[in-house]
């Protein structure tokens, strides 16, 4: 259960705990409740989002007009680029839609943010604990006031491991997708700006509130994907910061039985009731890379296959916190197929957003095997889903 916090008032900073409460989620291996998440497949070729370099127009900061091109694999778009005025000297809140937003910003340096804003980089060691990959706008802060006259939507939010820092806002579950092609995230919300290395954490999923069904407020945390994000440093994934030196522990699809064993920080339930478990990680729900692996991995072991939050009627969507899980083309590639009888099972969605043909998953009761799981209709929840930050 998600404990209950009262949100902070007008002008205050949001304070965030260290250790989120345990919240459920459900993961289903074959056919069920997830429906389009996973599916049978009979497919040959993996099937394309869009044609790679292809390009589109897109809502970038502050609802500019951009473009952005279709990543090589086919998998989706990437992030939408379009140039624009950096916040000048003021302290009166942007009004003119053509200055970029600031606060999340991607950057390099202190210059590519703007007037008062400061660049924590990959390679810096100042947004708790870590660099956020592709660097993060935003500056030291007090209150909410603050944040606000540079950034209409960001606050200041105070973190584990150091000072409150300005951070951009957000909502959890999705806005409206284009009908046409449901697996490209909405334009006109802009979601943490459209980062790929950007995750919306709800109240929700940062266990001070509880889940609604209903759209929550939250903040975009930095979430690096793979190691390629931090150039000479190592993505840490439970963090989802650049560091030296990240978490020890088992590896995703490694067997589990609490989160502290985990690399990640997250053991998940294969079956309902947590006979067969493995290792997982945080991730941006809805993106192909992640858990490990980039845009330009050959092959990606793991996945971002659903959301770390969800009830009865409704589950956090696109661009909120999803969990990894170990994808795979035949029995074979699962880690606990030889010691727990674990299977590939088959995934429409798997093909057009990893390449891969499934997800592994305990047997069913009439398959081989010393798993006791359920069939491929059971749910599944966290046995651990403490994480940092």
């Amino acid at each position: 259960m998600i404990g209950n916090q009262a949100s902070p008032a007008p002008g205050e900073s949001s304070s965030l705990p260290a250790r989120r409460s345990t919240a459920s989620f459900f993961l289903l291996f074959g056919l069920g409740l997830l429906g389009s998440w996973i599916a049978s497949c009979k497919e040959d070729e993996p099937e394309r989002a869009c044609v790679p370099g292809e390009a589109r127009q897109c809502a970038g900061p502050g609802r500019c007009v951009g473009t952005h091109a279709c990543l090589a694999d086919g998998s989706g778009y990437g992030e939408c680029d379009c140039s624009g005025p950096l916040r000048q000297a003021t302290t009166q809140p942007p009004t003119d839609d053509s200055v970029i937003t600031v606060v999340g910003r991607r950057c390099e340096t202190d210059a590519n943010c703007g007037e008062g804003l400061r660049c924590f980089a990959a390679s810096s060691n100042e947004f708790d604990g870590g660099g956020p990959a592709g660097g993060y706008c935003s500056m030291p802060c007090t209150g909410n006031t603050e944040c606000a006259a540079i950034d209409r939507q960001s606050e200041c939010v105070g973190l584990e491991g150091g000072q409150p820092l300005c951070m951009r806002t957000c909502f959890s579950l999705p806005g409206p997708f284009d009908p046409s092609n449901p697996l490209l995230p909405p334009l006109a919300e802009n979601k943490c700006l459209g980062r790929m290395d950007l995750v919306c954490k709800s109240e929700a999923a940062l266990g001070i509130a509880m889940f609604t069904g209903s759209r929550q407020p939250g903040w975009c945390f930095p979430q690096c994907g793979s190691d390629q994000e931090c150039p000479g440093r190592r993505c840490d994934l439970e963090s989802g910061l650049c560091v030296d030196t990240p978490a020890t522990g088992l590896a995703v699809g490694e067997r589990c039985q609490s989160g502290a064993e985990c690399a990640g920080n997250l053991c998940v339930a294969g079956n309902a009731d947590g006979s067969e478990a493995f290792c997982s990680a945080p991730c941006v729900l809805g993106q192909p890379v992640g858990c490990g692996y980039g845009p330009s991995a050959a092959v990606r072991e793991a996945g971002c296959l659903g959301p770390r939050v969800s009830g009865f009627t409704a589950d956090e969507g696109y661009g909120d916190v999803g969990f990894c899980a170990e994808l795979c083309d035949v029995d074979a590639d699962c880690v606990q197929a030889a010691s727990r009888g674990w299977q590939c099972n088959e995934s429409s969605v798997n093909r057009r957003r990893f390449g891969r043909a499934g997800v592994c998953g305990p047997p069913g009761p009439g398959d081989a095997g010393t798993g006791t799981g359920g069939d491929a209709g059971d749910a599944a929840a966290p046995l651990d889903a403490s994480t940092g930050g």
